[in-house]
């Protein structure tokens, strides 16, 4: 009886659970977000990771999203995540936030506080002189800026070789000492910062910016070959060659019977007249006498030297220009000297004009000139000064002296403002040029397709899409500059195929030029040809050749591209 009993209890207690099931848990829920980070403080730049944990009651999405007002994240949707602190020049404070994906109402943020980097932002370059003779000095000093607590250790390198030496290569100050040279150059020098990540600033400076070992005149071209001899090609209607008085269409060797044209370290051809420094400093000149711009005191009665002579009675000449009907020399104590016509002030002696000096003279208002500048159609000419800033003087009417105003000439050098800081300078028919120590090319006057507001400049006017220039070499109605990377860019007229490009179209801005034509050392502008010697001592030619300028024994044709000129066994003399 209890037995049966028992059974009807156990019975009945099933059927109690049947009637009342046991209750489920509650829905899950997400109670609070956790977010944790070992490093509250960061410095720019730097990464740390930050975990964050979901926590509440069932079964719920534990994903994580995540944001932040500023820097970057690894990862948006997954725990922990790296956050990296943007780099700021100031302390700010950064909020990170992780969001529930199973519920977006939970969220929970941190703040991190971001402290500027240890690191270099800028670095400034000056030079006590941007523009030096062979063996001068100058002081660099580097302005050095930046956030946190940052090294100004730089390390110092001259991007080109055989260029001169500096004193050390750390520290934000240095001494660039210029190579023992006679070959003009524009020189590199770069400071990079020892902080990661680095940062660098170069500066361009110059030694003997003037003097060169190729020289174009309108038709004719001069070359220093590595012997100390001259070569010349070209129109020879005045004897500009140096030799007999017919064109050559290949080099020649300049009055090769002479014992005295030996050892030439420079020439410079004018339109077409020539003159040419030897290694102790004596200057040479020959061609055209027209307005005794040969400067022998008028002894060619006939207007023409049938060869090379010495200048008697100057000595110390380290650069040399010559334009269209004057010539110039640079001497070794900075002061300048001229001879020739005088009819728009080419001499830049002050007083009348329209008259002639057929025998050197010093110009009384100039002195620390480091560099000098006149083209072979040219009726003005440009002095580099050694603090970088610029003077001119002559034809004005085109704005080739900078003037906004219109003066048709000025006897005198007068500043040249709105621009400094220059390392190289050149004159072109009715232009004007200077390379800064940035490596920027600035132009005035008028120059066909370079100035963005026209064809004409009153002033000095940034040339956009120029940069990295080391020479520039205009020509009647082009222009060439040379690159930092050994390529050029030109502009202008192409009808003659001035540009090299294989057509004849113009250029209307700063571009490419002479296509596959690199390494280049040194470049010259004949009024319709163009002209780039290679870091082997190679002559390219192209463009017009009327005269034979070519120089590649041709048919007086027009080349459209670059073509070899025929030097012979030797090379001529280049830029390091």
């Amino acid at each position: 009886m209890k037995l049966i009993l028992r059974v009807f209890q156990i019975l009945g207690f099933i059927s109690l659970l049947v009637a009342c099931p046991v209750q489920p848990t509650s829905d899950p829920t997400i109670t609070e977000i956790v977010v944790t980070t070992n490093t509250p403080v960061l410095a720019g730049g730097v990464s740390t990771a930050i975990s964050g944990v979901v926590k509440g009651t069932g079964n719920f999405n534990p994903l994580i999203i995540w944001s932040t007002t500023s820097g970057t994240l690894s990862q948006t949707n997954d725990s922990p995540v790296l956050f990296t602190a943007p780099r700021i020049s100031a302390t700010t404070i950064v909020t990170i936030t992780a969001t529930s994906i199973g519920d977006k109402s939970k969220s929970k943020s941190v703040d991190i506080t971001i402290n500027p980097a240890d690191e270099v932002t800028a670095i400034s370059l000056t030079a006590s002189k941007v523009a030096l003779r062979v063996n001068d000095s100058s002081l660099i000093t580097a302005g050095i800026s930046g956030t946190g607590v940052f090294s100004d250790a730089l390390t110092w390198k001259i991007e080109s070789s055989s260029s001169g030496s500096l004193s050390n290569s750390t520290g934000s100050t240095v001494t660039y000492t210029a190579p023992s040279s006679t070959l003009g150059r524009v020189v590199r020098i770069t400071a990079r910062s020892v902080q990661t990540p680095t940062i660098f600033k170069t500066l361009f400076m110059s030694v003997n910016p003037m003097e060169s070992s190729i020289s174009a005149g309108q038709s004719f071209v001069i070359a220093v070959k590595t012997d100390g001899n001259v070569v010349s090609w070209g129109a020879n209607n005045r004897s500009q060659l140096g030799n007999t008085n017919t064109n050559i269409d290949q080099p020649i060797p300049v009055n090769a019977n002479s014992n005295f044209v030996n050892n030439i370290v420079a020439v410079a051809a004018g339109q077409d007249h020539s003159l040419a420094i030897k290694s102790d400093g004596t200057l040479l000149s020959w061609g055209s006498d027209d307005d005794g711009k040969l400067g022998d005191g008028g002894f060619f009665s006939q207007g023409v030297s049938d060869g090379p002579k010495i200048i008697s009675g100057i000595s110390g000449i380290i650069a040399v220009a010559a334009g269209r009907n004057f010539s110039l020399a640079l001497k070794s104590d900075g002061t300048v000297l001229s001879w020739g016509a005088n009819g728009e002030g080419e001499l830049g002696t002050g007083g009348s004009v329209d008259y002639t000096n057929t025998s050197p003279i010093t110009i009384p208002s100039l002195s620390n000139v480091i560099a000098i500048s006149a083209a072979s159609g040219s009726r003005h000419a440009l002095a580099l000064l050694s603090d970088g800033t610029l003077k001119g003087w002559g034809l004005s009417a085109a704005g080739q002296l900078g003037e906004p105003g219109s003066k048709n000439y000025q006897t005198t050098p007068v500043t040249i403002s709105g621009i400094d800081n220059i390392v190289s300078i050149a004159t072109g028919e009715y232009s004007s040029w200077a390379i800064k120590s940035d490596g920027s090319l600035f132009g005035w006057g008028i120059s066909t397709k370079a100035f963005p507001n026209g064809d004409q400049s009153n002033t000095p006017t940034f040339i956009q899409g120029a940069t990295d220039i080391v020479a520039v070499a205009p020509g009647n109605q082009h222009t060439l500059a040379l690159k930092a990377n050994g390529t050029l860019l030109g502009w202008g007229q192409n009808v003659n195929g001035e540009l090299g490009l294989g057509n004849s179209s113009n250029g209307q801005n700063p571009g490419a030029i002479a296509p596959g034509l690199n390494d280049i050392a040194a470049i010259a502008a004949g009024a319709t040809s163009s002209y780039a010697l290679t870091a082997n001592g190679k002559i390219q030619s192209w463009g017009a050749d009327t005269t034979g300028q070519l120089g590649n024994g041709g048919a007086n044709e027009t080349k459209l591209a670059p073509g070899l000129v025929s030097l012979g066994d030797l090379d001529v003399i280049r830029t390091p």
